[in-house]
């Protein structure tokens, strides 16, 4: 078994995952941010 070539796409599969995932909850954490904002703002 060559562990180069067998397991090769694996790690970048799973980066790539790992990545999208992160942006998406970045995403997520930065909307709350702005609607938190905007309540302080409005009712502030």
């Amino acid at each position: 078994m060559d562990r180069e070539t067998e397991g090769a796409p694996e790690p970048g599969l799973f980066s790539a995952i790992r990545r999208e995932a992160g942006k998406i909850e970045g995403e997520f954490r930065n909307e709350e941010r702005i609607l938190e904002q905007h309540k302080a703002d409005k009712y502030g």
